[in-house]
């Protein structure tokens, strides 16, 4: 995603640092912005998965769409590293084990 999102200038409107201007002071710009950021909308929803389409369906903007896959993947990724910890804690030599096969056992995790 990170590719597309530079292919099509797109970094702004997930970052929240280009923001849709005043409609009233600027409607033209308005109708650019809402018209970009709904092609970006577009494109966050053809390329995740449908399992992650909950996470996005009543967002307003790409901006909060982004947002909130980022919270979930980031959230999968800190429980897949805290089950990672608990199993190479319970990795543990006992007397009389083989060593270099205990060691490749840690090195495999």
């Amino acid at each position: 995603m990170s590719i597309l999102f530079d292919i099509v200038y797109a970094r702004g409107y997930i970052n929240g640092t280009i923001r849709m201007p005043d409609q009233n002071l600027y409607p033209n710009a308005t109708k650019i912005w809402r018209f970009n950021d709904a092609y970006i909308m577009m494109l966050i929803t053809k390329n995740i998965a449908e399992s992650e389409m909950i996470h996005t369906n009543d967002c307003e903007n790409a901006y909060d769409m982004w947002n909130n896959l980022k919270k979930v993947h980031q959230l999968a990724n800190f429980q897949i590293f805290t089950d990672k910890v608990r199993t190479f804690q319970n990795i543990r030599a006992k007397d009389g084990d083989n060593i270099k096969e205990h060691l490749i056992k840690l090195k495999t995790q």
